[in-house]
């Protein structure tokens, strides 16, 4: 495994989420691997709308500083 060179924070689509919300990359496995581990942020209030991940998902909340958005760990 090789530290990633860290890419922009990207912002995640209108279509899985009601709010804003944030994702930044931390890992990106090489083919044939497909796994991914995400760093999420939520704004105050912004929820996940329903989707599915064809491959399966795990997600774990971590916790967080008092008055921050909601953070999330999801790995595909």
């Amino acid at each position: 495994m090789e530290p990633l060179q860290r890419p922009a924070t990207t912002e995640l689509p209108e279509k899985m989420l009601s709010g804003d919300a944030w994702a930044d990359v931390v890992y990106r496995g090489e083919d044939p691997s497909r796994a991914r581990a995400n760093v999420v942020r939520f704004a105050p209030g912004a929820r996940t709308t329903w989707h599915s991940h064809g491959l399966g998902q795990r997600a774990a909340r971590t916790p967080r500083p008092a008055g921050s958005a909601d953070r999330a760990v999801l790995r595909q």
